[in-house]
């Protein structure tokens, strides 16, 4: 679902997906129940928003902070299910991070 930007045509083609195109034309104006657009424009509004708040991130891990917004957004809605799914993922984690590694200064910025 997209607003037939010219980029999009291409990522549908490169991933084959199905392309559902509404203009600006036909959105303008429309109140966010009726907008079928609202959804992805949310979603980007939301994705904006916490890039910003998390700005003195490291871009060479922009993947990690756009796999904990993923996390964030999905399921499990319940907060209490999620903490609970987020420590399992940290305990069942292949990867050792050290102390000292992750409270370094050059880590810490």
């Amino acid at each position: 679902m997209h607003d037939d930007e010219h980029s999009h045509s291409i990522l549908i083609e490169e991933l084959e997906l199905e392309s559902e195109v509404y203009s600006t034309r036909e959105t303008k104006g429309l109140s966010d129940k009726d907008n079928p657009l609202y959804p992805v424009n949310n979603l980007h509004l939301l994705l904006k928003q916490f890039i910003r708040n998390h700005g003195a991130y490291d871009r060479e891990h922009l993947q990690d902070w756009l796999n904990l917004f993923w996390f964030i957004m999905n399921d499990p809605k319940d907060k209490y299910d999620k903490v609970l799914k987020f420590i399992e993922m940290a305990v069942l984690s292949p990867k050792r991070v050290r102390y000292r590694d992750a409270m370094s200064s050059k880590h810490s910025r």
